[in-house]
């Protein structure tokens, strides 16, 4: 609701509700205002370039003194998802705005306060038509998630293990997901995550040919070489900076592999 440009014109909100707003003109601000909880796990998810809309958003925000507590902008798919665990049960703001400060008709975001669960990755990334079998679930408020060392944008990571049954005819489209070009040639699962919070957002889990191998590490070395066969399909993670994925297999001369 215009206007509100400064903290004191806040849009009242709460947590679990998503607005639809936009930067009307250039230097826009757009200011919300909630009340939370302490120890609360908050994602605020900014939907701006995934529908379409031409807005670099920035997500801000700030306690109830004015105080910059952290901000975000093009962590997923070019977009602004900010995530935050409150320190205080108190008032807090969330400002947007544009990283240019640019507005008009064509600056529509969509923004949700999440308390339901966000999934940022699955593992293995892909599954063969038809089959069920176990996945781990890696993301944020996930309803039995375990405590990860893992970290993304400084932020750790939970995990959680679930059964997942692909569709048998393999040509499933990742329908609410945004697809970049060279990403239409993949058919897909979209998968989502239900919790007593609300659904997660939705992910895109592909189709494999055949059984998905998880890499086994160390396999950093030529002697630590993880044996495969060919044709094969096989995932893996760089657990750290400089990590490095050695396989071993067997060819016949004149085999084109790829």
């Amino acid at each position: 609701t215009e206007v509100n440009n400064t903290r004191e014109q806040a849009t009242a909100v709460e947590p679990g509700q998503t607005i639809n707003g936009r930067v009307n003109g250039a230097t826009d601000v757009d200011f919300y205002k909630f009340a939370g909880t302490a120890g609360q796990r908050l994602l605020f998810d900014c939907q701006a370039q995934r529908i379409d809309s031409k807005l670099d958003a920035i997500l801000e925000l700030q306690d109830a003194n004015g105080r910059r507590l952290a901000s975000a902008r093009g962590t997923t798919q070019r977009d602004a998802i900010l995530d935050v665990t409150l320190p205080a049960a108190g008032d807090y703001f969330l400002r947007v705005t544009d990283f240019i400060y640019a507005g008009g008709e064509d600056l529509f975001y969509r923004l949700s306060l999440r308390t339901a669960p966000y999934v940022d990755v699955i593992v293995p990334p892909a599954g063969v038509a038809g089959s069920t079998a176990t996945y781990t679930i890696y993301g944020r408020n996930l309803p039995n998630g375990q405590p990860t060392d893992l970290m993304l944008n400084g932020r750790p990571l939970q995990q959680q293990t679930v059964e997942i049954t692909l569709p048998a005819d393999g040509t499933s489209w990742p329908t609410g997901l945004r697809v970049e070009p060279f990403g239409t040639g993949s058919d897909a699962f979209p998968f989502t995550l239900m919790s007593p919070q609300g659904p997660a957002n939705t992910v895109s889990l592909g189709f494999a040919a055949s059984p998905v191998v998880m890499e086994t590490e160390p396999n950093n070395l030529p002697p630590q070489a993880q044996k495969i066969i060919a044709p094969g399909e096989y995932a893996g993670a760089f657990q750290a900076k400089g990590d490095v994925d050695l396989y071993q297999f067997e060819a016949k001369a004149g085999e084109v592999l790829w």
